[in-house]
């Protein structure tokens, strides 16, 4: 079980609080095993059609698990692509390119293998000429994961560091980064 508990509390009501009315949940002693996803060898797409005020591209690659070592890169280059108006995919596709209203970028931790997500609100309003529209923003997206290892900078990388920080202080984190 989990619990989070935010706010002005005692630390110890709460400990006794979730004895209380967790500590009877005996422990299992195994993690329940699920099936491993197929071997994928190349691309798969899906194309979904709702009534919604804006389409989406979302692209996602495959990362290990959240305590693999693809994980943490897989964080701070999503980090670095999409945290702040001033990162790589909101500043090519938002204000460069005009093609989405936003782009953001982000990593799904699990125990079991996750992904690396790229999603993009495109801009149909503005962009109506525009035949392929949710096509062209996906090779955009694609584009700038091709150039990332050339386009970064230092300063790409100490503003990830910097937000890192400071979202652990926030939340009081215990890792020690800050």
């Amino acid at each position: 079980a989990v619990v989070v508990v935010s706010g002005n509390v005692c630390a110890d009501e709460i400990f006794a609080f979730a004895e209380k009315y967790f500590g009877i949940i005996e422990k299992k002693d195994k993690i329940k095993e699920l099936p491993q996803e197929p071997r994928q060898d190349g691309q798969r797409v899906k194309h979904v059609e709702r009534e919604v005020p804006s389409s989406r591209v979302t692209l996602a690659y495959k990362m290990g698990t959240q305590i693999s070592r693809d994980f943490y890169i897989a964080d701070l280059i999503t980090d670095v692509l999409a945290d702040g108006d001033s990162s790589l995919l909101p500043n090519e596709l938002v204000r460069n390119k005009r093609l989405c209203l936003s782009a953001d970028a982000s990593v799904n931790d699990s125990i079991d293998p996750g992904y690396v997500m790229l999603n993009a609100v495109a801009d149909e309003e503005n962009n109506a000429d525009k035949e392929n529209l949710l096509e062209d923003i996906a090779e955009e997206l694609r584009r700038i994961i091709r150039q990332l290892p050339e386009k970064l900078t230092e300063y790409d990388f100490e503003k990830a560091k910097r937000f890192l920080k400071a979202v652990c202080k926030a939340v009081r984190c215990c890792c020690q980064c800050h």
